[in-house]
């Protein structure tokens, strides 16, 4: 069936043919038409049917050497290929210099070659790359935008790397407003991108943005952006800023036990895991005293005791001006019965308290008891304090051995004042016997 349908379209086309060139030769037989071309002195006549097959025929010999000469220059050997390759070979040979140049510091020469490759090279976005950190180290921020462009142009797609780039340069010359702002519009379409999240850390910290900064580090551990240790370092700066910040700000309080709004507010964002951290303890604690909150200062001290009871609080404990110091010798006697080892640092904060009752006997038990335990610098000049109050004076030069003993360049206090020979050596009175 197929077959049959085919001989007859077949048929039908011939006679379609036949018909038609029978109705050409007679058109052309009938009326044969003119055609005249005339230039200068010069012309051409002929009929109009064969100015029109010439036209066709100059029509298919002008297609076909199109096709050859495209087909010579296209070829492995062909003169297409020869000239693509010696604009590849120049511009590869001026891209190279421009490296080189940039590298060597020759920015000017760097600049000049990059750009004039740029157009032949196969990577156009390296050069142009390349060619605006020139332009920014000669402080051309104008034609660096521009190269930058011209990168985008080259690749589609590379608003990243692109702006990456310009952030970077950016932040090299001090520019961190608009580095920041770069940022953050890359951000919004890459939020996750570790390098982004990296120099976004590197900004806000230097800005001083601890808002900004405490948001991004969550981000950056999750992604792996930073190192662990960097990661917890720019948290503990950045908390220890905004404590301090917000014991500025704090404005004093009616009642010891009340927390200022400001110090609560920001106590409150810093992750429960950092909250017996000396750095943001220590700015917390003085925002209290400084607005008056000494109870709520001393009973945040007294919970890192229970929790922690290490040296630092202790030592914090035992000498700011945290309100009823009876209160604290009661606490402190409480916990040195739990205490079997490394009692020391209570046995300091116990004495200084006590010497600030007045009550030297029990100072001098537990600042002996605190030496004896944990021999520190610290004990030994509450101890000289302690003795020269006493009127002690070669326990107090005793004293004063020990502690340049524990630390030769120890900066004792000039409230110690050491005179043995102050008081006249008393005579033995005659027996009665």
């Amino acid at each position: 069936m197929g077959a049959f349908i085919k001989v007859v379209l077949f048929l039908v086309l011939l006679a379609a043919c036949l018909l038609g060139g029978t109705w050409l030769g007679q058109l052309i037989q009938n009326d044969p038409g003119y055609v005249l071309l005339s230039y200068g002195t010069t012309s051409v006549e002929m009929s109009l049917w064969v100015g029109l097959a010439g036209l066709v025929v100059a029509m298919v010999l002008g297609y076909l050497a199109t096709r050859l000469v495209g087909y010579v220059l296209n070829s492995p050997g062909g003169l297409g290929r020869m000239w693509s390759r010696l604009r590849g070979r120049s511009a590869r040979g001026a891209t190279q210099k421009g490296f080189m140049e940039l590298r060597m510091g020759r920015y000017e020469a760097a600049l000049k070659h990059l750009t004039a490759a740029a157009p032949r090279s196969e990577l156009a976005f390296i050069n142009y790359l390349s060619a605006a950190e020139a332009a920014n180290a000669l402080g051309r921020g104008e034609q660096r935008d521009a190269l930058l462009v011209k990168a985008l142009e080259a690749v589609p797609g590379s608003e990243l790397a692109v702006g990456l780039a310009e952030a970077r340069m950016q932040f090299d010359n001090g520019q961190l407003e608009a580095c920041a702002h770069t940022l953050s519009a890359l951000r919004r379409h890459k939020p996750k991108d570790p390098e982004l999240i990296t120099l976004s850390c590197q900004v806000n910290q230097q800005l001083g943005r601890t808002d900004e900064l405490v948001k991004l580090l969550p981000l950056a551990r999750k992604t792996g952006a930073l190192p662990e240790t960097d990661i917890e370092a720019l948290e503990i700066q950045a908390f220890a800023d905004s404590l301090i910040q917000a014991g500025e700000d704090a404005e004093s309080v009616s009642k010891p036990s009340e927390v200022p709004l400001a110090l609560k507010i920001t106590w409150d964002t810093v992750p429960k895991r950092l909250r017996t951290h000396e750095r943001l303890v220590d700015p917390y604690i003085n925002g209290l005293i400084a607005a008056g909150a000494t109870d709520a200062a001393r009973t945040t001290l007294e919970g890192l005791i229970k929790k922690v009871p290490g040296q630092a609080w202790f030592d914090r404990y035992g000498s700011l001006e945290l309100g009823d110091v009876a209160v604290r010798r009661q606490f402190l006697d409480k916990r040195l019965k739990g205490i079997t080892d490394g009692a020391g640092p209570a046995q300091l904060a116990l004495g200084r308290l006590a010497m600030a009752q007045g009550d030297l006997t029990a100072a001098e038990s537990a600042l002996e008891a605190s030496a004896e335990a944990q021999p520190r610098p610290e004990t030994y000049e509450a101890l000289a304090n302690l003795y020269r109050d006493q009127g002690r004076h070669e326990m107090t030069a005793q004293a004063l051995t020990s502690l340049t003993h524990l630390v030769r360049d120890w900066p004792v206090s000039t409230a110690v004042v050491v005179k043995v020979d102050a008081e006249p050596a008393v005579e033995p009175e005659p027996s009665a016997v």
